[in-house]
């Protein structure tokens, strides 16, 4: 492979970065059906907010 040794992350580091993304979804859901109305598109509108979630919950996994 790359010649690097394999980090092992433990199941509840694991659970603990699902968690931490989890919570933001229906955050970034909320902020989605607040963009649906306002671009009067539901599906724009919830990809942004998916996406919106999914990096604050990834920012703040990275801290």
């Amino acid at each position: 492979m790359n010649g690097q040794p394999n980090k092992k992350i433990s199941s509840k580091q694991h659970r603990s970065d699902e968690n931490m993304i989890g919570t933001y979804l229906p955050l970034g859901l909320c902020f989605g059906l607040l963009f649906g109305q306002l671009f009067n598109n539901l599906a724009l509108g919830l990809s942004l907010g998916l996406c919106f979630g999914v990096a604050i919950g990834a920012a703040t996994k990275k801290q």
